[in-house]
C-alpha cells in the first residue's frame, strides 16, 4: 500500500484510496488496534480528501470520548463502541463537529498569529490572500 504524498491519513492500493490512522498510543489497548485502516470507497482523490475530513473529525471524537471514558471510568476496554463497524455519525452531528473543529483551528491560528505575528508587509498581504481563498474555498463548498 502507498502513502500518498502530502495527503496525512490517505493510502492508495489498487487505485484506491483507503483511511489510515495511528490510534493514540494510550488509546491502543481500549480500541483494540495499532491503526485505524478502511477503504474509502474511491478512485478520486478529492473525494478521498473529503472524506478523510469527515473521518478525521467522527475518530478525533472517537479518541476523545474514548480518552474521556478511560479518565472517568479508569480502564476497560471500549473496543466495541470505537470501531470501524460503528454506525456513521449523523448529519447534524457531523455539522457540529466541523464547526467544532473550524473554531478550535480559528483560535490556533489566532494564537500563533499573537505569538508570532508577520513582520512586514509582504508577509500581511500574503497571510489576507490566503484568508481569502479558503474564505473562497468555504463558500464554494457551502453551496454544494
Amino acid at each position: 500500500m502507498k502513502t500518498v504524498s502530502g495527503n496525512n491519513h490517505l493510502s492508495r492500493r489498487n487505485g484506491v484510496y483507503y483511511y489510515r490512522r495511528r490510534v493514540p498510543a494510550q488509546l491502543i489497548k481500549p480500541i483494540g488496534s495499532k491503526v485505524i485502516q478502511f477503504s474509502l470507497g474511491t478512485t478520486s482523490l478529492k473525494q478521498a480528501k473529503q472524506l478523510r475530513t469527515a473521518k478525521d473529525l467522527e475518530w478525533d471524537v472517537r479518541f476523545e470520548a474514548c480518552t474521556k471514558s478511560l479518565a472517568s471510568s479508569g480502564t476497560g476496554s471500549i473496543a466495541s463502541s470505537t470501531s470501524t463497524n460503528a454506525p456513521p455519525l449523523s448529519e447534524p452531528e457531523m455539522i457540529r463537529l466541523v464547526h467544532e473543529y473550524v473554531e478550535r483551528m480559528d483560535e490556533r491560528s489566532r494564537e500563533r498569529f499573537v505569538s508570532d505575528p508577520p513582520l512586514d508587509e509582504q508577509g500581511k498581504l500574503d497571510m489576507w490572500k490566503e484568508a481569502n481563498i479558503d474564505a473562497q474555498i468555504s463558500t464554494r463548498e457551502g453551496a454544494v
